[in-house]
């Protein structure tokens, strides 16, 4: 059976809250992700998409 649950870290840093969270949210999503995305561009669509997530975390808390 798959583990679905995500475990963040304990700290009270915000930074390293803010990437596990985009983390986090970026593998729920993981699987949308590689169907649309092209295979041999992979990485960089990882790193896109952890980007975006990111910057809406951020701005969502400003």
């Amino acid at each position: 059976m798959k583990d679905d649950s995500i475990h963040l870290p304990n700290t009270d840093d915000p930074e390293v809250m803010h990437r596990a969270v985009a983390a986090a949210l970026v593998a729920l999503c993981w699987d949308e992700v590689i169907r649309t995305a092209d295979l041999d561009h992979l990485d960089d669509k990882a790193i896109e998409v952890f980007t975006r997530v990111y910057e809406g975390i951020g701005k969502a808390f400003k």
